[in-house]
C-alpha cells in the first residue's frame, strides 16, 4: 500500500468525518438556554463549521504524503510479564466488585454524570410525553441484538469479505450521498429537539462521557454497575498501555509491570476505579495519546501522530482538560531530537485536532457550562502555586511519596535514562500540574482541600484532578525501583521486591491505611462512611407516596439518578442540590412547601454537615414536620418527614 493512496486518505477522512458529525451535529449542541431562533443560528454554525472543515481535511489529505498505520502495530507476546499483569488487573477488578455495588454518591459528579448520560435517553421521551421506563427494556434489547449482529459478522470471513466489497462501492460511489444523508438526519434531530428544555447535566460536559454512560445504561440497565463498570475498564487499560510504553520505550518489561502495579493500586486511583467520576477516562486519553505519539517518535510515521492529534479531539470531547495535551505535544515536538516532523504539516494536525473543540468552546463562553478560567496570577501566592503537590503525600502515603521525590531526583541525575518517554512523562507531570494550580475554580477550593487535610478529615473534592499526574508518577517510581534492583547481583531480586511492593499497595488500598491515608479514601472496613442509603430512600418513595404528594429533597445528587431507576413519576420530586437559596431557612422553607404543595421532605445528613436548613431539620422539634422513617449506612442518614398543616 503506497504513502498517501486514495484507500487511506479515505479511511482517515472517513474517521475524523464521522467523528466531528456525530459530535456536532447528532449530539444536541443546540439546546441552550435560548430562544428557538438562537438554537437555529447555532445549529446553521455547526453544521457550516463541520461541512467546510470536512472539504479542508480531505483536500488536506490529498496533499500529505501520511501513510497508513501498520495492520498490527502492537504485538503481543505472553510471558510471565503478561501473566502477572493480567493476574493483578484480575485481582483489580475483583477487588472492586464491592465498592461498586455501594449507592450513587450524594456529592461530587458521580450522580451528576449518571443523571445526564440518562438524560440523553430521557429527556426527549419525557419530551414526547412517553414514560422512559416502558421503552428501557426495548432499548436494551434492540442495542445488545445490534452489537451481536455487527460482532458476528465481523466474526465471519464471508461476512467480512462482503464488507469489505460494500466498503469499496461507498467509497467510489456513494460517499458524498452518505454524508448527505447523515446531514439530512442531523436536520430532523434539530427540529425534533429545539424545543426541549435546557438541561445543564446534558450540557456541562462534552458530548462522550455522557454518551459512554447512555450506553451502558442502555445495555446494563439503570444500575450502579452500569454507571460504574466504564471507569474501571479505563483504568484497567491505562495500566495495560503504561505497562506498554515502558515496555516499548524503555526496553523494560520490569518496568513497565511495577509502573503498572503502582498506577493501579495507588489508593487515590483505586478509590476513583470504583465511582462514575470522569477523571479515570481523562487519565486513560492522556496516556493513549502519549502511547501513540511515541510510537511516532520510535518510528517517524507520521500516521501514529495523526492519531495523537486525532485522540486530543476524542479525549476534549470526554472532558475539557485533554486540550493540555495540545501544549504537551507541541513541547515535545520543539525539543525532541528525535522528531522531524514539518512546522506546516504539525500546524495543520493541530487546527483539525481543534475542529470539534472550537465550537464547545465559543458556545460554552456565551452560554457558560462550568469553563475552565486559568488565572496565572495564583502562582504569586503559595497556597495555590503549591496546593497540589502539598496533598501528594497525604494521596500516596508518606513512604510512596518519598520514592516518588527520590526517583524524580535520580532520573535528573542520571542523563543515560532521560529518554523520549521520560521527557513526555515529565512534561506531562509539569503542564498538568501548572494547568490545575493555575484554573480560579481550583485556587477557591485551595484553603478547603489543603486545611481539610490537616484536620485528617475526608478531603474528596476538586483533588482528583491530580489524578492525572499518577501514570507519569508510575513511571519516575517503576524507572528508578527496577534499577535499584538491577544493581542487586540475586536471581529472585525482581521477584521479591515487585511482591512486597504491589503487597503493601494492596494492603493499604483495601485493609490498611498508612497515616495520612486514614479516613481519606475508601476500604472494606470504613466504607459505609462515604455513602448514604439514597436507593432505600428512594425505594420508599416510590412504594408510599401517593399519586397527588410531593417529595421535597435536599442534599441528594443521586436523587434523579433513582427516580427513573424506580420508575417515580416526575412531578413527585423537587430536589436542590448545588443552589438551596429558595429553601436555606425555617421561614423559605414554610414558604416554599406550602406554595408547591409539599407532603414529605427527604434530607440527608452525614457526620460533617454544616448546612444551616439541614441542622434545623435534624434538631427540629415543633409540629410541622414528623419523622416517617430514616435509613443508614454507618452514620450517614437519610430522613423522610411528613408534613402536617402548614399555615403562612
Amino acid at each position: 500500500m503506497q504513502f498517501g493512496s486514495e484507500n487511506i486518505r479515505f479511511k482517515y477522512h472517513l474517521l475524523f468525518s464521522l467523528t466531528w458529525i456525530f459530535s456536532l451535529m447528532f449530539y444536541p449542541i443546540w439546546i441552550e438556554p435560548a430562544t428557538s431562533r438562537i438554537r437555529f443560528f447555532i445549529y446553521i454554525f455547526v453544521v457550516a463549521w463541520t461541512l467546510i472543515n470536512i472539504i479542508l481535511f480531505y483536500n488536506f489529505l490529498g496533499r500529505s504524503n501520511i501513510p497508513a498505520l501498520p495492520s498490527k502495530f502492537y504485538s503481543i507476546k505472553p510471558d510471565n510479564f503478561l501473566i502477572a499483569l493480567l493476574s493483578l488487573l484480575l485481582l483489580n477488578i475483583l477487588l472492586h466488585l464491592y465498592p461498586i455495588s455501594f449507592p450513587l454518591m450524594i456529592s461530587d459528579d458521580e450522580a451528576a454524570h449518571a443523571s445526564g448520560g440518562l438524560g440523553l435517553i430521557t429527556r426527549f421521551l419525557w419530551m414526547k410525553g412517553l414514560d422512559p421506563n416502558e421503552y428501557f427494556g426495548y432499548i436494551r434489547i434492540t442495542l445488545w441484538i445490534v452489537l451481536l449482529s455487527i460482532a458476528t459478522l465481523l466474526s465471519l470471513k464471508k461476512s467480512r469479505g462482503a464488507l469489505q466489497k460494500i466498503y469499496s462501492k461507498v467509497k467510489s460511489k456513494y460517499y458524498l450521498l452518505f454524508f448527505i444523508i447523515l446531514f439530512f438526519f442531523s436536520a430532523i434531530l434539530f427540529f425534533l429537539t429545539k424545543e426541549m428544555t435546557f438541561f445543564m447535566l446534558l450540557m456541562r460536559y462534552p458530548p462522550i462521557g455522557k454518551i459512554l454512560y447512555a450506553l451502558s445504561i442502555s445495555l446494563f440497565g439503570i444500575n450502579e454497575f452500569a454507571v460504574r463498570i466504564p471507569q474501571l475498564l479505563f483504568t484497567t487499560f491505562s495500566s495495560i498501555l503504561i505497562y506498554r510504553i515502558c515496555e516499548e520505550n524503555l526496553d523494560s518489561k520490569e518496568t513497565g509491570l511495577i509502573s503498572a502495579s503502582f498506577y493501579t493500586f495507588s489508593p487515590m486511583v483505586f478509590y476513583y476505579s470504583a465511582l462514575g467520576e470522569l477523571i479515570c477516562g481523562t487519565v486513560f486519553f492522556s496516556i493513549v495519546i502519549i502511547y501513540f505519539y511515541l510510537k511516532y517518535v520510535k518510528t517517524g510515521n507520521s500516521g501514529y501522530l495523526l492519531m495523537s492529534f486525532y485522540l486530543i479531539s476524542l479525549g476534549f470531547l470526554f472532558k475539557q482538560d485533554i486540550v493540555v495535551m495540545l501544549a504537551i505535544l507541541t513541547i515535545s515536538i520543539l525539543f525532541l531530537k528525535e522528531n522531524k516532523v514539518k512546522v506546516s504539516l504539525f500546524l495543520k494536525l493541530s487546527y483539525f485536532s481543534l475542529v470539534p473543540i472550537l465550537p464547545y468552546l465559543i458556545i460554552g463562553k456565551i452560554y457558560p457550562n462550568n469553563p475552565f478560567e486559568l488565572e496565572l496570577s495564583n502562582w504569586f501566592s503559595a497556597g495555590p502555586a503549591f496546593g497540589y503537590l502539598a496533598v501528594l503525600p497525604k494521596q500516596l502515603s508518606y513512604p510512596l511519596f518519598a520514592l516518588f521525590a527520590i526517583s524524580m531526583v535520580f532520573i535528573f541525575l542520571n542523563k543515560t535514562i532521560f529518554k523520549p518517554a521520560v521527557f513526555v512523562s515529565f512534561t506531562c507531570f509539569l503542564l498538568y500540574y501548572l494547568f490545575y494550580t493555575s484554573t480560579t475554580l481550583n485556587a477557591q477550593l485551595y484553603h478547603f482541600l489543603y486545611m481539610s487535610h490537616e484536620r485528617g478529615g475526608d478531603i474528596m473534592g476538586n483533588e482528583r484532578y491530580s489524578m492525572i499526574l499518577f501514570p507519569y508518577i508510575s513511571i519516575s517510581i517503576g524507572l528508578f525501583i527496577n534499577i535499584i534492583i538491577k544493581s542487586i547481583k540475586w536471581k529472585h531480586s525482581f521477584k521479591l521486591a515487585f511482591f512486597v511492593f504491589t503487597s503493601y499497595l494492596i494492603l493499604i488500598c483495601t485493609v490498611w491505611q498508612v497515616p495520612p491515608l486514614n479516613a481519606q479514601f475508601v476500604t472494606y472496613k470504613n466504607i459505609e462512611s462515604h455513602y448514604f442509603p439514597v436507593d432505600k430512600a428512594m425505594k420508599w418513595v416510590k412504594n408510599n407516596v401517593k399519586d397527588r404528594e410531593r417529595v421535597l429533597i435536599l442534599r441528594v445528587a443521586s436523587a434523579t439518578f433513582y427516580r427513573e431507576k424506580y420508575g417515580i413519576t416526575r412531578d413527585k420530586i423537587l430536589d436542590f442540590w448545588y443552589d438551596l437559596e429558595e429553601v436555606s431557612n425555617q421561614q423559605k422553607l414554610t414558604a416554599f412547601c406550602s406554595k408547591n404543595k409539599i407532603s414529605y421532605i427527604m434530607f440527608s445528613y452525614g457526620v460533617e454537615e454544616e448546612i444551616e436548613i439541614i441542622e434545623y431539620l435534624k434538631d427540629y422539634q415543633g409540629d410541622a414536620y414528623s419523622e416517617v422513617t430514616k435509613f443508614n449506612l454507618g452514620r450517614n442518614y437519610i430522613y423522610i418527614y411528613k408534613l402536617k398543616h402548614i399555615k403562612i
